[in-house]
């Protein structure tokens, strides 16, 4: 079974396939950018609910790596 997504990826995905279905000449650069970065934000809360606090080297460890993501 697939884990159960948030009502905001859901939606996404959704306005994602929509666009795709009904104009697929039209650029969805930004639906895609928008529906990863929810990905990656929920996913990062759930793992930060079950984690123990990081310390500021890790908080600036990963906050490295999402910077560099795309340059």
């Amino acid at each position: 079974m697939a884990p159960k997504e948030s009502p905001t990826i859901h939606r996404l995905n959704g306005r994602l396939n929509a666009q795709r279905r009904w104009h697929p000449d039209t650029d969805t650069t930004e639906l895609e950018q928008d529906l990863a970065a929810c990905r990656i934000s929920e996913y990062a809360r759930k793992i930060m609910a079950e984690a123990p606090a990081l310390t500021q080297a890790h908080i600036d460890d990963v906050a490295a790596i999402l910077s560099k993501v795309g340059a």
